[in-house]
């Protein structure tokens, strides 16, 4: 418990610091590109029911949308950082717990929301993968909405970083040939991943007014996408 509070306050200078940079105007972090990319096309929802499925201690992702939200609801499945959360953002709606399962058992607070986040772990984690279960289940929340999921275009260069077992690798690359429908998934270009997941939405009944992606990490990808019911 030490060591992870420690390394949230270190979190928190680093905040502190990109903010700094951000109020001058001499950083963007990737949400700030993808709200002012999504603003001036009149995609971006006022005054937006957001939730951050993944949210950690809200300093990242959740921070940056912040002032777009009059509501933010945030789960994180781990005590310590939810504690955290709430104290970070106060005003937001922190839940402790399985975001996947709560969404599963029709647990979220509300029936559809304008922005959803996905910034889920990297790779397979407890017994999910990426977005894989994520994703299916948030799209029942989807009305007219702003969806952003972070994207792996390759396996190599997390595992360049991260040291995992011969059978933790071979489980993701078999879950992600499963999800992508594709042999060589362990490496998707990123025209590959705008059609795909067009495609995704489109053939589960939804319109995809935009999509694009923007850097996250070095790894990963924010795609971010408008996307409404095709009833409405």
């Amino acid at each position: 418990m030490i060591r992870k509070t420690l390394y949230i306050i270190f979190d928190r200078i680093k905040r502190w610091i990109i903010d700094t940079a951000r109020k001058s105007n001499r950083l963007k972090t990737p949400m700030d590109y993808i709200l002012q990319t999504l603003e001036p096309l009149d995609l971006l929802p006022a005054n937006a029911v957001a939730v951050d499925l993944f949210g950690m201690y809200g300093l990242w992702t959740t921070r940056d949308i912040y002032p777009y939200c009059r509501r933010i609801e945030l789960w994180e499945i781990d005590p310590v950082y939810a504690r955290w959360a709430k104290r970070f953002l106060a005003d937001a709606a922190v839940f402790c717990g399985d975001s996947i399962k709560a969404m599963s058992e029709g647990r979220l607070s509300q029936q559809f929301y304008d922005f959803i986040l996905i910034d889920n772990p990297l790779g397979c984690f407890d017994k999910y993968c990426e977005h894989f279960e994520a994703l299916p289940l948030a799209m029942k929340y989807i009305h007219r909405t702003v969806m952003v999921l972070n994207v792996i275009p390759s396996v190599k260069p997390v595992l360049n970083n991260y040291q995992r077992s011969d059978q933790y690798i071979n489980d993701w690359i078999l879950r992600r040939r499963l999800f992508y429908q594709k042999d060589n998934a362990e490496n998707i270009t990123v025209s590959e991943i705008l059609i795909f997941y067009r495609n995704y939405f489109e053939t589960n009944g939804f319109v995809v007014k935009f999509l694009s992606f923007v850097p996250r990490t070095p790894v990963v990808l924010f795609l971010y996408a408008s996307v409404s019911r095709s009833s409405l």
